[in-house]
């Protein structure tokens, strides 16, 4: 089996002096994030429609052995509700051309509106005219109405993947909840709990450049959870900065876990910086005046 492991995006300001070296610019930053894991959850997709030319960019940002799993935008999946007359699910994937093999998975991740009472038949015209044989899928379903086994025989069907995550608070029961296993392909997600998250009036209510509340155990339940599942050729898992507090942190505890090899990259993908732009120590020392809880 091979395991894949990132975060679910590359672009958080907090990195900055945490993960990215200080003067780092922006546009350089995915391929200092490919030099050190091997695959990402892109979540700005799932905002705003990508153009050919952004991921013609990302292409040439990274190495050849370099995995993008896509998040599909909310506009199919949110405000569509799969509809598959007025659904752009074909510019969707055409736009993603241009990352060629690197393109692993596109990730459907639906509301907690999204009901099977109200939505199962579009779910169903959805799996039937997915281009399968393009890209692999993988669904997220949020309402617990889908837990039944048409839906899962459905997705077993069409060779697409039920996606774990996990959105506990920390010591939760995340790595026990029953999702079902669909075809060989895992695609887990890491997340953390949403209620912590922001404050009252919508602000984040932390900086994520440290691990701040670690969650080791259940880290090495999820690891023993993919280990032990019979018939997987392919694992990929992300991790949200709110699981841990600092996602790359965390993906280096999955990845010494797995006793996956570091990242071993062609010269033409190191970036040349002076020797005071060297990547920080993110996985020791803490920067200064990183806050706590």
């Amino acid at each position: 089996m091979q395991i894949h492991t990132g975060t679910c995006s590359w672009s958080s300001e907090d990195w900055r002096g945490s993960f990215y070296p200080e003067n780092l610019p922006h546009g350089e930053w995915l391929t200092f994030y490919s030099s050190h894991f091997s695959c990402i959850e892109v979540e700005s997709t799932f905002y705003h429609m990508p153009s050919r030319h952004l991921t013609e960019s990302w292409n040439q940002k990274t190495p050849d052995d370099f995995r993008f799993c896509i998040k599909m935008p909310r506009q199919i999946t949110h405000e569509l509700h799969l509809h598959q007359e007025t659904s752009p699910v074909d510019h969707f994937l055409n736009c993603l051309e241009p990352l060629g093999s690197k393109l692993s998975v596109v990730l459907a991740q639906f509301p907690w509106s999204f009901h099977a009472d109200q939505h199962h038949r579009d779910f169903f015209h959805f799996l039937e005219n997915f281009p399968h044989d393009r890209v692999r899928l993988a669904v997220e379903f949020r309402h617990d109405s889908w837990y039944q086994p048409r839906f899962i025989q459905l997705c077993e069907k069409y060779n697409t993947s039920w996606v774990w995550y996990d959105t506990q608070p920390v010591g939760g029961s995340g790595p026990f909840m029953n999702h079902p296993k669909t075809c060989d392909l895992a695609y887990i997600r890491l997340l953390g709990d949403p209620r912590t998250q922001f404050s009252s009036d919508g602000e984040p209510r932390h900086h994520y450049r440290q691990v701040q509340w670690a969650r080791d155990w259940e880290l090495g339940l999820w690891c023993l959870k993919v280990e032990r599942m019979h018939n997987l050729s392919e694992s990929f898992i992300f991790c949200a900065n709110h699981y841990e507090g600092f996602a790359p942190a965390t993906v280096e505890k999955i990845r010494q876990r797995f006793q996956l090899p570091a990242r071993t990259i062609a010269p033409e993908w190191t970036l040349q910086r002076h020797a005071s732009d060297q990547q920080p120590d993110f996985w020791g020392t803490p920067p200064p005046n990183s806050p706590s809880l």
